[in-house]
């Protein structure tokens, strides 16, 4: 099995149509993860017009100091 990583982040929309925020929280807890909630965010994908996120790179950006 593969080791996990240290840090895992969970970045979910609260807006998303398509995965509901109890899937969020039951990965978060199951990865011992840390959930971001993005405020009137739907599902982060291209399909959708998402073509950056910001709060990603802000995260993976303070994990790395």
């Amino acid at each position: 099995m593969t080791p996990m990583p240290k840090r895992v982040f969970v970045i979910h929309g609260d807006n998303d149509e398509w995965v509901p925020m109890e899937r969020a929280e039951e990965l978060r807890n199951r990865l011992s993860a840390k959930l971001i909630i993005v405020k009137g965010g739907g599902h982060f994908s291209g399909s959708d017009g998402v073509l950056d996120l910001p709060v990603a790179l802000e995260e993976l950006l303070n994990m790395a100091k």
